[in-house]
């Protein structure tokens, strides 16, 4: 057997990295803003959520909508769980911007025909899993599938499947436990594989990783994922904060 890699942190359960970072007594530096919440089911009501470094310091339901808002299914002021969502749940989740609706990330990223085009590579298969922790909606499982260097599979998975087909069985394979918010950037260009890993995991046999990395940094990969639309800012980081927000807490 090959040498294994792991890059980042060495817990084996994603969800203890969300827990460290909202209970963990650290201040979270970037997470300060102000996150606006909209429900379909809960019309003409609004919530507006204040951080500073991670921390609830004010709390408002009215009627006034934000700029945008992350918009979830049930009463505006419902907890939020943290909890595994699958792809049904998920798809109940949006962005609103202005007037525009946007599919919460990665359901975009399965939906886009904008990594079709990759150029082949030959023997570049690799059967990559993203267990993406702090979501607005929870931790999400995200399967990729490259086949000769293009991608061939993107699915939003309720557990992942010990054999990505058509990925050959005995390929090259990694596991990233990561941030919502550095999944993100990193298809933004913001961050590398390995940097965005660097708050979680990336496991792997080494030379894995090593095709991770090149299959990822391609200039049209690159190209390609930094062409999905954006969220705001502020809603990147909300989900690592959002599942410790008290019920009914005036911040």
């Amino acid at each position: 057997m090959g040498v294994l890699a792991r890059i980042g942190k060495q817990e084996d359960d994603a969800p203890l990295l969300l827990q460290q970072m909202a209970q963990g007594g650290r201040s979270l530096p970037y997470a300060t803003g102000t996150v606006h919440v909209e429900s379909d089911d809960d019309p003409g009501r609004a919530l507006h959520l204040t951080f500073d470094e991670g921390r609830l310091v004010g709390r408002v339901v009215d009627g006034a909508p934000g700029e945008w808002a992350v918009v979830r299914p049930g009463p505006v002021d419902a907890p939020f769980s943290g909890e595994l969502v699958d792809a049904a749940t998920l798809a109940s989740w949006s962005v609103r911007t202005g007037d525009d609706r946007l599919v919460l990330p990665p359901l975009d990223d399965v939906a886009t025909d904008a990594l079709a085009g990759l150029r082949e590579i030959p023997d570049a298969d690799l059967a990559l899993r993203f267990r993406l922790v702090g979501s607005p909606a929870g931790m999400v499982l995200l399967e990729l599938a490259y086949l000769g260097g293009r991608r061939v599979r993107a699915q939003v998975v309720d557990s992942f499947a010990e054999d990505m087909e058509p990925v050959p069985f005995g390929s090259a394979e990694a596991t990233c436990d990561i941030t919502w918010r550095n999944y993100l950037r990193l298809r933004a260009g913001a961050l590398d594989p390995l940097e965005a890993g660097a708050e979680g995991t990336v496991d792997g046999h080494w030379t894995h990783l090593l095709l991770l990395h090149g299959l990822l940094q391609q200039a049209d990969h690159v190209a390609a994922w930094s062409s999905l639309p954006q969220v705001p800012e502020e809603l990147a980081w909300f989900g690592e904060v959002a599942p410790w927000v008290p019920d009914g807490a005036e911040g």
